[in-house]
């Protein structure tokens, strides 16, 4: 069969198949039904963005907790308890920290004293990964186990805790909860104090929980620990994603917005500007209420802690980019502060490999995702330009070829999901996203590199090998699929769209040639077919973390609308415009 009469086969095909609910793509793509179907998606990140704030209860999870007590102005001698729930009869690591004096016991048994004042350290280095500078293992029985924590000195007194595994990662089987005397309490603690060396309860608390306790002047009872209400923003209710709303501080929200600011340029649609502006304008002026929910509310999970965990590459460079768009458009001067801070940190903080490629402590200690090439190297070209210092250029490139050196599998020229430094054996599947973040940030360098580069070249040979293979598993209708060597797994909109977008800017920047635009014509096609008529965009794939299992990607759900494809949609509909519009 030649290859035009292939091509037309398979525009036949996506056109029956296809179904009628979703955009279609009859074989001659039309450049304003393109721009109809990119507006359609923007659209509706619109509609399902609130700028509104919300009230909740500060409350910690059942799974990590951190007891505060600057409301406390006494020195003296305080009791908290709480309840462990365990799934079993079982060792746990618990991860702990406490800046006074602590002495802790479960089940009546003393397990941890601390006699000195030390710094607190308790935080998040990675979705559920907990950092502290205690780690002490108890034997806890299945079901209902006591936990009573004595704090001396108490006066800004904070202790924090979470059951973990032996690698650091929280573990689920584990709930702090309490039903005690037949209550039910709003928080998992309760508190009793204070008393001094010369006036402890009778009889002790340490000897059993009671209602209320004898003191030389009279008596104490329990109490909860003062409530506090921190700020959010919600999704509306009839938003199709509400796992986090659409300006919240995520890497997904910055490819996402940062594709939508491209768009607008391009088309020359200020609305979509304004759209952007008004996000970072909101973020920048309310960013002294976050920190202070964040450091000082100890509100780690709460809206916006990404900004001040700044652990991985997640929470910097990537959601920064269209802060730092704007900033080189010389607008939003109030974020230069907040660019740099991120830049010090992907620079100078960020975990690498002896060999400087970027890494993060997750799911392994010092592990090299693919997807962390888009999440670095993008931010490092625009803060060049921003700095006028090269040597940002020089590092996007040079964390290009490193990327591929380690993960560009040489047989096939696709990319493992990640690399396992302290297990190389470690073998992680063909994730098609992580192959379409890589090559999305390679196209970013790419087309603002200068020619004469050094690093030029041998980025050009790595993008037209990737592409090739990518190319070579691209299913008969135009997707990729999610495990992109196994047609079993599911077509996934994402990656589809970071191949469209890759191949159409290739072909715009003379990477590629002409022979290519009948194929990213197709790519297009398939990642229309999946953008509703209300611009719902489905099959994109969840937030991924790493296996070696390819199990765990193929069970992967596809929430409609989620942000982590919304920007590869975006912009690959840039591209293809840009390419229907040269073509014409």
């Amino acid at each position: 069969m030649s290859r035009s009469l292939k091509y037309c086969f398979i525009s036949i095909f996506i056109l029956v198949f296809s179904s009628s609910s979703f955009s279609q793509y009859n074989g001659v793509l039309n450049s304003d039904e393109i721009k109809e179907v990119t507006n359609s998606v923007i659209d509706k990140i619109i509609r399902d963005t609130n700028f509104e704030f919300s009230f909740r209860l500060l409350n910690n999870t059942n799974s990590y907790q951190i007891l505060d007590f600057s409301d406390f102005s006494h020195k003296e001698i305080q009791y908290s308890y709480s309840q462990i729930e365990s799934a079993n009869n079982e060792s746990i690591h618990f991860s702990l920290s406490s800046n006074s004096p602590i002495s802790i016991w479960i089940n009546k048994e003393l397990v941890f004293r601390q006699l000195e004042f030390k710094e607190f350290i308790f935080k998040e280095i990675a979705y559920d990964i907990y950092k502290s500078d205690t780690v002490i293992s108890v034997l806890l029985n299945k079901g209902v186990n006591d936990i009573l924590v004595r704090h001396e000195h108490i006066n800004d007194a904070k202790f924090g805790i979470v059951a973990t595994h032996k690698n650091g990662f929280l573990n689920d089987d584990v709930h702090f909860s309490l039903n005690l005397f037949n209550l039910e309490f709003e928080t998992p603690w309760i508190t009793i104090g204070p008393f001094s060396q010369e006036n402890l309860p009778t009889p002790s608390v340490e000897n059993g929980i009671l209602p209320f306790y004898s003191v030389e002047d009279g008596f104490l009872s329990w109490k909860t620990f003062p409530q506090k209400l921190t700020i959010r923003v919600k999704p509306p209710d009839n938003a199709s994603f509400t796992k986090h709303p659409y300006n919240e501080w995520h890497y997904s929200t910055g490819a996402t917005l940062w594709s939508v600011l491209n768009f607008a340029r391009f088309t020359q649609m200020p609305d979509y500007t304004g759209f952007v502006e008004k996000y970072c304008d909101f973020t920048i002026e309310n960013l002294p209420v976050f920190e202070y929910q964040f450091h000082e509310l100890y509100d780690i999970h709460g809206f916006n802690n990404r900004i001040f965990r700044m652990a991985m590459l997640d929470d910097a460079p990537a959601p920064a980019l269209p802060f730092i768009s704007l900033l080189n458009e010389n607008k939003l001067p109030e974020a230069e502060d907040l660019i740099h801070k991120i830049a010090d940190y992907v620079l100078n903080g960020q975990s690498r490999l002896p060999s400087g490629i970027l890494c993060r402590p997750e799911p392994w200690e010092k592990t090299v995702w693919a997807d962390d090439l888009f999440m670095s190297a993008p931010f490092f070209m625009m803060y060049g330009e921003l700095t006028g210092d090269e040597k940002y250029i020089d590092e996007a490139a040079n964390q290009i070829l490193l990327f591929y050196e380690l993960l560009m599998d040489k047989k096939t020229g696709l990319c493992h999901h990640g690399y396992c430094h302290s297990n190389p054996s470690n073998v992680m599947p063909f994730w098609s996203r992580a192959n379409g973040w890589l090559i999305w940030g390679v196209s970013e360098v790419l087309k603002d590199l200068p020619v004469d580069h050094s690093d030029y070249k041998p980025i050009l040979r790595y993008y037209k090998k990737h592409i090739s293979a990518l190319l070579k598993h691209q299913n008969s209708n135009g997707f990729l699929h999610q495990i992109i060597d196994d047609s079993e797994t599911f077509e996934e909109t994402s990656s589809t769209a970071l191949l469209s977008l890759a191949m159409s800017r290739g072909i715009n920047m003379g990477w590629l040639d002409k022979t290519y635009i009948e194929t990213a014509e197709i790519t297009w096609g398939a990642v229309a077919s999946k953008i509703a008529n209300d611009g719902t965009v489905t099959g994109i794939c969840q937030g991924t973390s790493m296996s070696t299992d390819p199990d765990f990607y193929k069970k992967r759900n596809t929430p409609d609308h989620d942000p982590r494809g919304l920007g590869a949609v975006i912009n690959a509909g840039m591209e293809i415009l840009q390419l229907i519009e040269n073509k014409n």
